[in-house]
């Protein structure tokens, strides 16, 4: 049964686990088919692979229109890590004006695109739900001190810091 199981995972990598039990009487087979639920769709060095909600890469023939886009300095060889895959995840789901349409991974940190321009630089992993919350805030009362696109500094989170400025066209 462990060849069928190796056979099928090879064949379709959107299958995360395969599981091929024989019932007894009859001899009966049954597979047990867990599929990957991707998050993201990572672009590096012209190679194109989906991360599912485990971080791990793998190559799939869907569509990735849906799916929020990922660029990396580097093609992890296999995963991008947990708890990037869950700040992604997280960041998928919200509301239009903060959903981000691209997302840039360095080796130790995050920047994000948004749809209207902004670019956040988002730091590391930690505190995902209280940065959204702070980034809410103050994209929402950003246009009353100037107008955007806007730099979102978040890398000093931590610190109780945020720096926001105007998105200088030069600087992407």
């Amino acid at each position: 049964m462990a060849g069928l199981e190796k056979k099928i995972l090879a064949a379709f990598p959107a299958i995360r686990e395969a599981k091929a039990v024989r019932r007894w009487p009859g001899g009966e087979l049954v597979l047990r088919i867990t599929m990957r639920n991707p998050v993201a769709a990572l672009t590096c060095a012209a190679q194109t692979r989906l991360v599912d909600e485990n971080g791990e890469l793998y190559s799939a023939e869907a569509s990735t229109s849906a799916l929020v886009r990922v660029e990396a300095e580097s093609l992890p060889k296999k995963t991008v890590g947990s708890e990037t895959a869950a700040v992604i995840k997280e960041l998928s789901g919200l509301s239009e004006a903060l959903r981000p349409s691209q997302v840039y991974l360095g080796k130790k940190s995050m920047a994000l695109a948004l749809s209207d321009g902004s670019r956040v630089d988002w730091g590391g992993t930690d505190f995902t739900s209280e940065k959204i919350a702070r980034l809410s805030s103050v994209l929402g009362k950003a246009p009353s001190f100037f107008a955007g696109p806007y730099r979102v500094d978040l890398r000093y989170f931590e610190d109780g810091r945020i720096l926001l400025s105007k998105l200088n066209a030069a600087r992407p």
